[in-house]
């Protein structure tokens, strides 16, 4: 499964297990069945403030891509 692009704020929901969008619920499930996901974030300057938890979904070892919005458009 991949999710592009994830916001900030959708990146600390999930590394903090708070599923409440159709998105991370599918992400979720995706993981429990064993299966990898990919999360494509795109964020503004305040990526640097998230740094927690893009840890913990490196620890998680969910692979993660950083997009720049030049990409997205």
């Amino acid at each position: 499964m991949v999710i592009a692009p994830l916001t900030g704020n959708s990146m600390s929901k999930f590394a903090n297990a708070q599923t409440d969008s159709p998105v991370l619920m599918a992400a979720k499930a995706t993981l429990r069945n064993g299966s990898p996901v990919v999360l494509g974030i795109s964020t503004n300057d305040g990526l640097g403030l998230n740094l927690q938890n893009i840890a913990k979904l490196i620890v998680a070892k969910i692979f993660i891509l950083f997009l720049s919005v030049r990409m997205i458009r």
